[in-house]
């Protein structure tokens, strides 16, 4: 205790030093080890007041026991970076907490890039604050606008008294959209997939993804197949620029039926990515009646084959 007491003067007996290599070097814990109060402390402390995104940072913010991410995404070559860094600064230091972390990044970096372009966040929108909260799906607030200290704080106060409309990125509604498999966004998912007594089949999809690519004829020759059924419709949406309230994707592609009688409880594709199977789960789901030409001659010839 008494090295302690010689390289930490102001430090009492029972209580814990934290070290670091960042803001003001240690944080002193005064308060009891039992209880929720010491973790706490150690994860409001286990990470810069201000820091940048890292892999450590994203895994706070999107996995397991999550904090709040406030994200500030800049440009470092704008010449009002430096000041906007300081009243982003001053705003994290009085309200730094467990809950929170407060990330500033350029959207030129490597990390940033990525977080950026998951956000759909682009150059000539910045700069941009948004905050981050997980619960069953992302939920994401953004300000864009004045970046005072004061302006900050008045946009935080806002968000955590529920008087912040939650962002939902969305393309733009398309001017042609020519079937069999017609486009759906963001801004007109509710008009397009809800509001109507239609039996809707929605692909959701990533542009990158392999599976996808290989689902796309599959998709496509099916809904052509059900082009004169007037009570069924086929959509896609691009889900790594929509975000469709209520329909977190965690993986690609997902198929979800919007029953015409029941648009509430949509019924989640699961089984083999061949027409046939789609088919058959539709015929099963679907609230109005369903043939598919091709199908029925499929299992009329089964049939045949085992009454001989």
């Amino acid at each position: 205790m008494s090295v302690a007491k010689e390289v930490f003067p102001e430090v009492l007996a029972n209580q814990a030093i934290i070290l670091k290599d960042f803001d003001e070097g240690m944080a002193i814990f005064t308060g009891k080890i039992k209880g929720e109060a010491f973790p706490n402390f150690l994860q409001e402390h286990s990470i810069p007041t201000v820091t940048e995104v890292t892999q450590k940072v994203i895994e706070q913010v999107f996995r397991g026991n999550a904090r709040k991410g406030i994200f500030l995404f800049r440009s470092a070559d704008a010449t009002d970076s430096k000041k906007l860094e300081e009243e982003f600064r001053k705003v994290a230091t009085a309200l730094k907490s467990k809950d929170y972390v407060f990330i500033q990044t350029d959207i030129k970096d490597g990390w940033g890039q990525r977080v950026a372009n998951f956000f759909g966040i682009e150059a000539s929108m910045l700069p941009v604050i948004e905050t981050v909260e997980m619960k069953e799906e992302v939920l994401r607030y953004r300000h864009i606008g004045q970046m005072t200290e004061a302006d900050i704080k008045k946009f935080l106060e806002d968000w955590k008294n529920g008087k912040v409309s939650r962002y939902l990125k969305s393309e733009p509604e398309p001017t042609e959209n020519a079937g069999p498999v017609f486009k759906v966004v963001g801004k007109n998912f509710k008009k397009e997939i809800i509001d109507n007594d239609l039996d809707v089949i929605v692909k959701f999809y990533a542009p990158w993804c392999g599976h996808c690519k290989k689902l796309e004829p599959i998709f496509k020759s099916l809904a052509e197949s059900l082009l004169t059924n007037k009570k069924v419709k086929f959509y896609e949406v691009d889900a790594t620029k929509n975000d469709i309230e209520g329909h977190p994707i965690q993986g690609f592609p997902v198929i979800k039926l919007f029953p015409g009688k029941d648009k509430t409880n949509p019924a989640t594709y699961s089984g083999d990515r061949s027409e046939g199977d789609i088919a058959k789960f539709l015929k099963e789901k679907c609230s109005h009646p369903i043939e598919i030409p091709e199908l029925k001659a499929k299992d009329e010839a089964d049939k045949g084959k085992d009454d001989l």
